[in-house]
């Protein structure tokens, strides 16, 4: 199950091959025991769901976030990678206009970041970046540039010590 999740990371990255992506996962789905491998259940849902995504298959990307997600809560998953299925679900309900879902759950996800100390991490910038543009398309514009403001800071402080990206 994991090989057939690794190569359909490939199919999708490099072979540009979204339907050979999606059998390799409903594939890997099929063979992996979530209760005795649950971060990899998990990984496998969660690439169903940016599958569905990128078909623009917004029930099933949902229902399989929402799984990946499930078996993390579950079986007390708590990693970096749990910390972007929040992300992703945040980001549909943004997608689908569900603006307070979203807001609920990029807030959720900034404090366990803060928690796991990893507050200058990459993730959390562009969680606030998608907060911002969430608050943008709910109409909120004062609190999407207070986010949009601590991204940007967050950004830079990151990127700062690279010279590629000096002015």
């Amino acid at each position: 199950a994991v090989m057939l999740n690794c190569k359909s990371d490939y199919a999708v990255t490099v072979e540009f091959n979204i339907p050979k992506a999606l059998s390799l996962l409903k594939e890997a789905e099929a063979l992996i025991d979530e209760t005795k491998f649950p971060d990899k259940a998990s990984s496998i849902y969660a690439n169903l769901g940016n599958i569905y995504r990128a078909l623009e298959d917004i029930p099933q990307a949902e229902k399989y976030v929402d799984k990946a997600v499930s078996v993390c809560l579950k079986h007390n998953v708590f990693d970096h990678n749990t910390l972007i299925l929040a992300a992703n679900r945040a980001k549909l309900y943004s997608d689908t206009g569900n603006f307070d879902e979203a807001i609920l759950f990029y807030n959720m996800l900034i404090d366990l970041y803060k928690q796991v100390e990893m507050a200058d991490n990459l993730a959390l910038a562009v969680c606030y970046k998608e907060l911002a543009f969430t608050y943008a398309h709910k109409g909120e514009f004062s609190l999407g540039s207070e986010c949009l403001q601590k991204a940007v800071t967050m950004y830079k402080n990151i990127y700062a010590p690279n010279e590629y990206l000096a002015e």
